[in-house]
């Protein structure tokens, strides 16, 4: 079929922007022409040939069949300067080019499928119709270089620098840096370029239209908040006329360009681009295989993740009648709207928008089929996206869950057709998509050239919905589309039910249309019409995409809320004037999604007496993040003759490797080798305690994914087709991917540990007292840091030099060595900086770094390995799972007795850092409360997956969450708030752990605390009379503490040293064993050397880290870096003023450079190294002695939701945070932390599912990965965040035992995520109540972790969950 582009996630085409004539009357697409788009992960390392010396338009080569020329070589322009490029390959992206070529790496590669924004730029032409020059945000990981000719690229190195002139940072830049919004800044220059292009094209946006900019933009450290300020100070900069001020002009070659057919001929496709629709169908017509990209989003995809070729790339971009909207023509005699095939869908939007708003009271019924499509279309994707997907694209593509497809259908919308041989057609929406999966009625010839809309008729009533996992940027979990027409006598006339998600096409509930046919509009009527839809739809188990009864509830649950709109709208009196009808109406409106957020932050500055420390200094990094100036692994430039390293990964679960055959891969051209376990000069075992992994697998496979070999090529591609070509044989043994399997095949790592205090078997057999048992089980979380993987190892003299994005510098460089049969001083191994780590580049970066190191070694060359993100995530370990079994005694009165839990974890395929997970699980599973009696067990699964490894909170999150769940147990046995038994429950300051040690820490004050600044008991009041009055939309309020012990539980890891050097012109350079990942740490130890030191902050500096400087240093992770090295560094600095002191007695009122000065001449050292060691004994799980931790950092968190329970969406109104972090070093650093940890704690508590092929997800391959990527799964956007978002730090708290009596702040604040969780949970339970009216025991219900939008809905038990239940008994 010819513009069929496929797609896995949502059916998204990309146009870009060209001014093309259109004929009157014709309304304006927003732009006139367009991008089309290929993407690739292609680097531009393989086109050496091309070359940028300005010189005069090529000589075409070829002529169209009207004889115009047709141009093969590229122009346009980047920040300014003009680019021309002679040989373009059409599957090279944009950011390819710039990143390898311009070598602009302030343009982030993150994911390379559009997700996450990180690579956004402004991408700029001028329209004539519109008389202006037009800004897009795109992505440029999407668009292909053969699709800007003759546009303006802007990225964020070209709107300001720190270095050429700090003072002359763009305002978007500098307000993003001091209002604390870049934390790793990965992903900021995504940011500045969405609010640069909407600013440039709407210089007085307001909040929420900043706000919505940014529905593409994704983020995983700060927690949006800062993010959404920046948005606030924005806008009033705009509103001000001071936002952009003397931009967005074009070269004057741009503002006359003159436009010619393209052809570029690659050495794996042909890229063509016609001007006419003659061209264009002659093209399709020699080429039926032909692609037609108008948006290229999935054929890219394909050719990225599914090795597909397509030899010919059409691109309509430029053809008339595919690019414009008509508001003259007439569909069956009536007036109707016209939009061409390639028109953007944010144009689209627009038009839309425009068209609506201009009917009259009286005409107002014409407008809903457009409103129907506009409400489709705000949650279409991201803003990014919409600016360049087409509405032909999204149509052609078939896709099943399509948001706009069912609205075509629905409303009787015609598709135009044409071909060279057979002229044009036009075909009913509902005709085109023929059953069976993406196929349509369209012929190989044939292109879609414009969409017919009609305009609804009075007594015509449409709206459409969309469930889906995240609101923002996500594809539907089932959508729809209905329309109901009425007779004068208040029948039903027509009705059309389409749905998406539902079936392999968009289809129709034709027996519940018929059946409506001729019916009165009642509550009857729309019960068999659910009847009929959960009938027609039934699905059975294993159907692709899983979550059957969740599917066929929502399409009920959507025509449920059809049938109350239409009811409302219509005024049907035996509806809307039911007594019940007031708690009834909730249920027509979604929840209300796109409402401005706010943020408060309450601090007291901890050290008034302090110049540096304890003030809201900006993250140092911050300015140069902005910029894109900050450097990460890969940004390093190319070493000449480097060469790219490509993994060879298992495509088994569980096997014995057979053999290994390189010989087809290694006779392509330009591979320079293929190295495997047989090739390992050193050890090729691995393992950060126990070594049972390895470089390369030698024997058995344990995981898909696992790697087996490495290929290293010229470039990206060629390596990526040579792994492709390497022959692996397997036997397959038996696997096992789950915690319950595990169980049942007694699958488990050696050991058991085990705390146990007290006697709890008396307290769980008293006869006085209650018992509440279960289970529960806790899914796990990818980290999504925004920087994939990547390491550079090089030859230098007999060494290797390691360049790596890790988080423990010491362990690879002693993996490395080993692998390599090297003494590891001759592996000096750095980092600059990560870009987010979150624990995942604790361990797993080590085993990517041998490998590359080992190819170096082999080939004497430079070896770059980066992992694309859907490798990184296929491969790399997760958060681990886990299940908890659980027995707690109460009193009557909800007093805690004891609990009896045993604790499981997946633990994946090796050991990895499982044993320690478990262990902070069990030390945790106390939370922050007195369990008189504790028995907790703890066992790891032995499973077939990537072993799973840390992860912020590092096994505390999921001991806390079995805690609480106890809690939330006992709470619903005796008919109790389940905050009243947490307050109650809370330790006092004296209480001892568990494990025996006195926590010496006030939570009951941080608990009131946060009782007084969330108002939560006048809230609380106030949801129980919201609930009472309203039967489809629940609130719940839920208050959760936290209580997190600081120290690495491996006693000895609790080190770490600092050395300090000043030179003679009064600057300090600070080097130390941390790596700084987004938290902050450089700045904090600046802070602290610049008050030691007495000495200006801006002449302190930090470097990159690295082991040759700093030698042994444990891993930045347990939240321990500050504690540590700004202790080290604050030593090393006592040293040096001892030395300085004599000098400034001596010299009062001199500079610090003058001291200097003078110390240098007085031989006085003006360097100095110290090493820091925490005092704590650990704990020993044989002799039960001991104390694993130095301190505790507590908090609480109080948060309202307010829920749907027909959909399961649900909105965080308010979140109150409150934590003791005793005297912050510099608060507003700890504040991004708190709300980033937060938030990523919301994530893992409700949305962030990870999906494999096991006994759950038979419809996904055996062992794979589904959720391998931001198109599948779905981290919180920053309309997820909580509409008022709250922290307050407690004041004027001491903690004797750290530098300047601050307290570690990284982890601590993560479980306050699941307070969303838990106050969700309470909405469900009220609106149970009113579905069951259950009490005591038989209230609690189990809800396992995520709380996604299936297990919300299917928990609030209604009439519609009921019907279904009941079928499905039958």
């Amino acid at each position: 079929m010819a513009w069929r582009t496929l797609y896995t996630r949502n059916t998204r085409s990309w146009v870009a922007a060209r001014s093309i004539p259109r004929t009157a009357p014709v309304a304006s697409s927003a732009s006139g022409m367009r991008f089309f788009s290929t993407i690739s992960s292609t680097s531009t390392q393989q086109y050496t040939q091309q070359h940028h010396e300005p010189h005069a338009h090529t000589t075409p080569t070829a002529v169209t069949q009207d004889g115009t020329p047709v141009k093969s070589t590229l122009t346009f322009y980047v920040n300014g300067t003009k680019q021309e490029v002679s040989s373009v390959e059409p599957d090279v992206t944009l950011i390819d080019h710039l990143r390898s070529v311009l070598g602009l790496t302030g343009t982030k590669l993150a994911c390379g499928e559009g997700g996450c924004g990180a690579c956004n730029v402004t991408v700029s032409h001028y329209d004539p119709e519109k008389g202006r020059v037009v800004h897009r945000a795109l992505n440029s990981c999407l668009v292909p270089l053969a699709a800007v000719e003759g546009l303006h690229i802007t990225t964020t190195e070209g709107i300001g620098s720190t270095i050429r002139d700090p003072s002359k940072m763009h305002i978007v830049q500098r307000e993003l840096a001091e209002c604390f919004g870049s934390q790793c800044g990965f992903c900021t220059p995504g940011f500045v370029m969405s609010l640069h292009s909407a600013l440039l094209n709407n210089p007085k946006a307001s909040v929420s239209e900043l706000e919505k900019t940014l529905d593409g933009n994704l983020c995983r450290c700060t927690g949006y908040r800062p993010i959404m300020d920046t948005v606030k100070k924005l806008a009033a900069h705009a509103e001000a006329g001071q936002a952009v001020q003397g931009e967005g002009t074009l070269p004057e070659e741009l503002m006359t360009y003159s436009h010619q057919p393209l052809k570029f001929e690659g050495t794996r496709a042909t890229w063509y681009r016609p001007t006419t629709m003659d061209d264009l169908l002659a093209l399709k017509a020699a080429h039926p295989d032909a692609k037609i990209v108008a948006g290229n989003t999935e054929v890219g995809i394909e050719q990225k993740f599914l090795n597909r070729n397509y030899p010919h790339l059409i691109c309509p971009s430029h053809v008339r009648e595919l690019n414009q909207i008509r508001t003259d023509v007439a569909l069956e005699g009536k007036p109707a709207l016209e939009i061409g095939g390639a028109v953007n869908l944010s144009e689209v939007r627009d038009f839309l928008k425009n068209k609506a708003n201009s009917f009259t009271v009286d005409q107002a019924h014409k407008r809903r089929i457009i409103d129907a499509a506009l409400a489709q279309l705000w949650w279409f994707s991201g803003t990014s996206i919409r600016n360049a997907a087409c509405l032909g694209g999204n149509i052609v593509t078939a896709s099943p869950i399509s948001d706009l497809n069912p609205v075509w259908v629905a409303v009787g919308a015609r598709f135009k057709l044409r071909s060279a041989a057979g002229g044009e057609r036009t075909i009913m929406a509902s005709d085109f998509f023929l059953p069976g999966y993406r196929q349509t009625a369209l012929r190989p010839d044939e292109v879609l050239v414009s969409v017919i809309i009609p305009y609804a008729e009075e007594n015509q009533y449409v709206e459409a919905y969309k469930q889906a996992r995240r609101r923002e940027d996500d594809i539907a979990i089932v959508n729809t589309a209905m329309s109901a027409t009425f007779n004068k006598d208040g029948t039903v006339k027509e009705a059309k039910l389409a749905f998406g998600g539902m079936a392999p096409s968009t289809v129709r509930a034709k027996e519940a249309e018929n059946y409506l046919k001729g019916k009165k509009w009642s509550q009857e009527t729309v019960d068999e019409a659910c009847r009929l839809v959960r009938k027609e739809f039934k699905m059975k188990d294993g159907t692709p995409g899983g979550m059957e009864e969740f599917r066929v509830t929502l399409a009920q649950s959507m025509l449920y809320r059809f049938f109350l709109s239409v009811a409302k709208q219509r005024d049907i009196k035996e509806i809307v004037q039911a007594p019940e009808w007031a708690s009834m109406e909730s249920a027509i409106e979604p929840l209300p999604f796109h409402m401005a957020s706010s943020g408060t932050q309450i601090v007291t500055l901890p050290h008034p007496d302090k110049k540096v420390v304890g003030q809201n200094i900006m993250h140092m990094n911050a300015t140069k993040q902005v910029t894109g100036e900050a450097t990460y692994a890969d940004d390093s430039r190319q070493m000449p003759h480097e060469l790219t390293g490509m993994l060879v990964l298992s495509k088994r679960p569980r096997a014995k490797l057979i053999s290994i055959n390189a010989t087809k891969a290694l006779a392509l051209p330009g591979v320079h080798g293929f190295f495997s376990s047989k090739d390992v000069p050193g050890d090729n075992q691995i393992g950060d305690i126990v070594h049972d992994e390895e470089v390369f697998a030698s024997k058995e496979v344990n995981f898909v994914g696992e790697p087996v070999g490495i290929i290293v090529a010229e470039n990206e591609v060629i390596a990526k087709q040579a792994a492709a070509l390497v022959e692996v044989e397997y036997e397959d043994l038996v696997p096992v991917y789950t915690i319950r399997e595990a169980i049942r095949k007694s699958s488990f790592f050696p050991n058991e540990h085990v705390i146990d205090t007290g006697d709890i078997e008396k307290v769980l057999t008293s006869k006085d007292d209650g018992v509440a048992q279960g289970e529960i089980m806790i899914g796990g979380q990818e980290h999504f840091y925004f920087e994939p993987h990547s390491t550079i190892a090089y030859p230098a003299d007999d060494e290797i030099h390691i360049v790596t994005s890790s988080q423990n510098l010491n362990k690879t460089q002693l993996f490395v060595a080993s692998a390599l049969g090297l003494p590891a001083c001759k592996v000096p191994t750095m980092v600059k900086r990560l870009g987010g780590g979150f624990g995942g580049k604790e361990t797993d970066n080590i085993k990517f770094a041998c490998g590359a190191a080992v190819a170096a070694f082999h080939t004497n060359r430079p070896v770059r390995l980066v992992l694309s993100r859907d490798v990184d995530m296929n491969i790399t370990g997760k958060r681990h799972p886990f299940q908890g079994v659980y027995r707690v005694g109460y009193t009557p009165d909800g007093m805690l007795k004891g609990a009896d839990i045993q604790l499981y974890s997946n633990g994946g395929a090796f050991h990895d850092l499982s044993w320690p997970v478990m262990d902070r699980a069990i030390f945790h599973v106390d939370n922050a409360y007195n369990f008189p009696n504790m028995r907790v067990k703890g066992r790891i699964c032995k499973t077939n997956i990537a072993s799973n490894t840390a992860f912020r909170g590092f096994g505390g999150p999921q001991g806390m969450f079995v805690s609480e769940t106890c809690i939330e147990h006992v709470a619903d046995n005796l008919g109790m708030h389940p905050d009243d038994v947490r307050k109650r429950n809370l330790y006092n300051y004296s209480d001892k752990t568990h494990y025996g040690q006195p926590i010496n820490v006030d939570i009951k004050a941080v608990w009131e605390q946060c009782e007084k600044t969330s108002d939560y008991w006048k809230r609380r009041a106030a949801i129980d009379k919201f609930n009472s009055e309203n039967r489809f939309r629940k609130r719940g309020i839920s208050m959760i503490p936290s209580k997190f012990g600081l120290a690495f539980t491996a006693t000895f890891m609790n080190q770490g040293s600092a050395l300090v050097n000043i030179y003679t012109d009064g600057s300090v350079l600070v080097t130390h064993g941390g790596v700084e990942m987004g938290q902050g740490l450089h700045t904090k130890v600046c802070q602290v050397v610049a008050e030691a030191l007495n000495v200006d902050l801006n002449k302190v500096h930090v470097s990159s880290t690295g082991t040759d400087r700093i030698p042994n240093a444990s891993p930045s992770a347990a939240s321990m870096s500050s504690d540590i090295y700004c202790q080290a560094a604050l030593d090393a600095c006592i040293k040096i003023n001892e030395g300085l002191a004599p000098i400034r007695a001596n010299m009062p009122g001199a500079s610090f450079k003058q001291i200097v000065n003078a110390a240098y001449f007085s031989r006085v050292n003006l360097a100095a190294q110290a090493f820091h060691k925490p005092q704590v004994s650990g704990y020993n799980f044989e002799t039960k002695q001991g104390s694993p931790f130095i301190y505790y950092t507590t908090g609480v968190a109080a948060t309202e939701v307010e829920v749907d329970t027909l959909t399961g969406d649900y909105r965080a109104l308010r979140s109150d945070l409150v934590m003791d972090l005793g005297r912050s070093i510099n608060p507003a650093i700890d504040i991004g932390q708190i709300e980033g940890a937060f938030i990523q704690g919301q994530g893992w508590s409700t949305m962030e599912e990870l999906v494999w092929g096991d006994e759950e997800h038979k419809w996904v391959r055996p062992g794979t990965l589904r959720t391998n990527g931001p198109g599948a799964y779905k981290i919180p956007s920053a309309d997820d965040i909580p509409r008022d978002f709250r922290v307050t730090l407690m004041k004027d708290i001491d903690n004797p035992t750290t530098v300047h009596s601050s307290r570690a702040v990284g982890e601590p604040p993560l479980f306050m995520g699941a307070s969303v969780f838990f106050a969700i949970k309470r909405a469900i339970a009220a609106a149970r109540q009113d579905s069951l009216g259950l009490t005591g025991e038989e209230a609690f219900y189990r809800m396992d972790l995520p709380a996604t939008s299936e297990r919300i809905r299917m928990g609030c038990y209604d009439h519609l969950v009921a019907g279904l239940a009941n079928d499905l008994q039958r």
